[in-house]
């Protein structure tokens, strides 16, 4: 289940191995880890591992 859920993570990284292929996934990972710390400080928490289900709302959009 965790691959149909994590498929567009794919696309990103064929991309970025596409665009640079010396350090394209390098940035990719770098991309997500930093979006991963704004995500986790916008919900008031200093680490992503404090999040709770509480922080989290469905994507019912």
């Amino acid at each position: 289940a965790l691959g149909a859920r994590a498929v567009g993570l794919g696309r990103a990284a064929f991309l970025a191995a596409d665009e640079c292929p010396d350090e394209g996934l390098v940035r990719l990972v770098e991309c997500i880890a930093l979006e991963l710390r704004l995500i986790t400080s916008a919900v008031g928490k200093y680490h992503a591992d404090q999040l709770a289900a509480e922080d989290l709302w469905p994507a019912s959009i």
